[in-house]
């Protein structure tokens, strides 16, 4: 498309979004996170990738990742949201390429 993207990025230590942030226009861009490939964003991508683990695997390596005190936001918050996410927009179905990031990191 050649134009500028804008987005504002996520503080995670505040919980909260941050400032905004442009991207120029030519290279490759990676945009990752969970909700990126839903359908109102596709038309935006040339290629998309979605990795698939099982819950538990991604349980492991959240509270891995933002430790123990995060586990209770990880299984009652996060990761209800994630699973509506993947049953209603069924990403393995509609990406490029799928993932399988079940194993040991």
């Amino acid at each position: 498309m050649d134009e500028p993207a804008t987005f504002q990025r996520y503080d995670w230590d505040s919980d909260q979004l941050a400032e905004w942030k442009t991207v120029e226009p030519g290279g490759i861009v990676v945009i990752e996170g969970n909700y990126s490939t839903r359908a109102g964003l596709r038309e935006f991508y040339d290629f998309t990738i979605w990795v698939d683990a099982p819950h538990d695997v991604r349980l492991q390596r959240g509270v891995g990742r933002d430790g123990e005190a995060a586990r209770q936001r990880w299984l009652h918050e996060w990761m209800p949201e994630e699973d509506r996410y993947i049953a209603s927009e069924r990403p393995s179905e509609s990406c490029d390429l799928v993932v399988d990031g079940g194993g040991t990191p």
